[in-house]
């Protein structure tokens, strides 16, 4: 029988501490990566229309999590001029209902509209209403996210 010398435990101990600093590094880094992408997909749809992005599994060539796909409408009526947006958040069958997948809907969100109750849900779809013009000029004064590495937070209302 061998003896467990206060070494292995501190050993054991790095070793969990290690995993954990590296989960916890996949995670951030995920998260930034999902601001960076709805970020772009937000500047190729700000004054109108349609787009589809994909976002993959923290852990490299575990394949995708979901699809998001964001839609801005100009609304012009008489009495009524809004800017609408709608994110539709798809996951994949074995990620649905997953706190991955939820991480992904709350940065998703927070990403395009940091006010926590300014969004609507109807199942995995997700819409806000904005002046017009907001979205374009929302997309730009943000920062680029791959410069500056920093995720954004919910804001109460």
């Amino acid at each position: 029988m061998t003896a467990v010398t206060r070494d292995d435990g501190c050993q054991q101990a790095n070793t969990r501490l290690l995993k954990r600093e590296t989960a916890a590094r996949l995670v951030t880094e995920w998260e930034l990566g999902i601001q960076e992408q709805v970020l772009g997909a937000l500047r190729e749809v700000h004054s109108g229309g349609s787009t589809r992005i994909v976002i993959q599994h923290p852990v490299p060539d575990d394949g995708p999590v979901a699809q998001v796909r964001l839609v801005v409408t100009a609304v012009r009526e008489e009495g009524y001029e809004a800017d609408e947006i709608t994110a539709e958040i798809i996951p994949v069958s074995s990620y649905a209902g997953s706190n991955l997948a939820w991480r992904l809907t709350i940065r998703t969100l927070i990403s395009l509209s940091p006010q926590e109750q300014g969004w609507d849900r109807d199942k995995d779809s997700y819409t806000n209403i904005a002046e017009p013009g907001w979205w374009a000029s929302y997309h730009d004064v943000l920062p680029p996210c791959p410069t500056c590495k920093e995720q954004y937070d919910a804001l109460p209302q």
